[in-house]
């Protein structure tokens, strides 16, 4: 039902030159394998607090702008659930009140630092309100939330991050992250202690670094892309990055013109690839005279954006490890494991040792994977339909298909390939004979029913 009070900011919000137009959509799944969705998000329009999605779905943006939070929980029962919903809520709280975040003395900001400071200073309340819940509450001891959340204002995205959930941002066929995972892998990656090959073959992708709740204090990160006409923006919970590469998502979102299809396809091309995580979409198209055309040298990068460059620097990432996905096979259903930070920070003994340990198991894995893709044989699968999981010898292979081929490492002898999709059984069953250093290559039709 739309207020008169609504209906005074969109006819206000209309009406103001150098508007940016906004078009969006949000949805979650639970997926195939969990039993309930600890993913949570909001979609806010900041002049008087609409959150529904019909109201959201094609409006001006307005002088306060529009926030945008996806939430991937964590924790024992319905820990994971109730910790996502409270960032969710307390964010679009923080950002809605009059509340000024206030810069350090002798800072004087610029209207985006400014709300970038307030993002900031909303991600820690949400941090510190679910990390008392925690504590006060045995049944919720260990919960926490990973946090993407993005501003919408003055043709800009403020982009607050804790944890491993993701935004993008498509521009002129262009698919660029604009966030950085805090999670072991990517810290390994970015170290160069494992390559991008090593990475697809790392056991323990399940590890992150930073979570809201689970300590007393959090260190968010900030990033910020300025919009042109015609950008897109996709937000997401790793629950469609894990299982669906950034080509995939690219294709549906740069070729899909209505947000809530793009968002719908995704989440099905996710449950096609197996859905062994809860699943949350938000996409976001911008458009208007208020945005400037965008040329070839607006070019999109992610980078680390601090506000306080004279402080001393942020710790971007901290040093306890949080359990937040696993492969099906290891992936308990009614709640995420939880790697404990050390003791205390006086006992550097003891942080070398788990540090020791877990290295021990991420060589383990990035050494067996690793032979296998410097041994094993080329296998170029073709297939016309995308986001369906392929199988190898009746186990997911990593693979998802796409418009093309999609490449295999298979070692020698025997194999079967199938395909399966969402909600269904293997079809096209093919066997293969894979002789060492002779590249095979496996065609599948249109799926038939079976």
């Amino acid at each position: 039902m739309v207020t008169e009070e609504s209906a005074k900011v969109e006819a206000a919000s209309s009406s103001t030159p150098g508007a940016v137009e906004v078009r969006l959509a949000g949805r979650t799944d639970v997926g195939l394998i969990r039993e309930h969705n600890e993913d949570s998000f909001v979609m806010v329009r900041l002049e008087d607090g609409a959150r529904e999605p019909e109201k959201l779905a094609s409006h001006t943006l307005g002088p306060r702008g529009t926030l945008l939070v996806v939430c991937d929980g964590m924790g024992g029962a319905a820990a994971g659930e109730v910790a996502s919903g409270m960032a969710i809520d307390a964010l679009a709280v923080t950002m809605l009140d009059g509340t000024e975040a206030l810069a350090p003395d002798g800072v004087v900001d610029d209207e985006k630092t400014h709300l970038a400071r307030k993002l900031r200073a909303a991600a820690r309340e949400a941090n510190g309100q679910i990390f008392r819940e925690a504590r006060e509450n045995l049944t919720r001891s260990g919960m926490g939330t990973t946090m993407t959340a993005a501003h919408l204002w003055g043709g800009a995205a403020l982009i607050a991050q804790v944890g491993d959930s993701r935004a993008y941002v498509w521009r002129q066929g262009a698919f660029t992250q604009v966030t950085r995972d805090q999670s072991l892998v990517n810290q390994l990656l970015e170290t160069g202690q494992i390559t991008v090959e090593q990475a697809k073959f790392f056991e323990h992708s399940n590890v992150i670094l930073q979570a809201l709740g689970v300590q007393e204090e959090v260190e968010v990160q900030l990033s910020k892309v300025e919009l042109c006409k015609g950008d897109r923006m996709m937000m997401c919970s790793d629950g469609l990055v894990g299982v669906v590469s950034d080509e995939e998502i690219a294709a549906v979102v740069g070729s899909i013109d209505d947000p809530s299809e793009a968002a719908r396809i995704l989440i099905e091309m996710a449950n096609g690839a197996g859905g062994p995580d809860n699943i949350t979409v938000i996409v976001v198209h911008v458009d208007g005279p208020g945005l400037p055309a965008a040329s070839e040298a607006d070019v999109i990068t992610f980078a680390h954006w601090r506000i306080d460059p004279d402080l001393p620097v942020e710790r971007e990432t901290g040093s306890e490890s949080y359990d937040n996905f696993a492969p099906p096979s290891q992936q308990p259903t009614t709640e995420h494991r939880v790697v404990p930070p050390p003791v205390s920070p006086r006992r550097p003994t003891m942080e070398l040792m788990s540090m020791a340990v877990v290295i021990g198991l991420i060589l383990g894995s990035i050494v067996t994977g690793a032979a296998l893709y410097r041994h094993g044989v080329k296998c170029q699968v073709q297939a016309r339909t995308a986001g369906l999981t392929v199988l190898t010898d009746g186990h997911d292979s990593g693979a998802r298909t796409a418009d093309g081929t999609v490449e295999l490492r298979l070692s020698p002898g025997r194999h079967t390939l199938a395909l399966r999709a969402a909600g269904a059984g293997p079809f096209g069953d093919r066997e293969l004979q894979v002789e060492p250093g002779q590249a095979c290559e496996v065609s599948f039709t249109e799926p038939s029913s079976r």
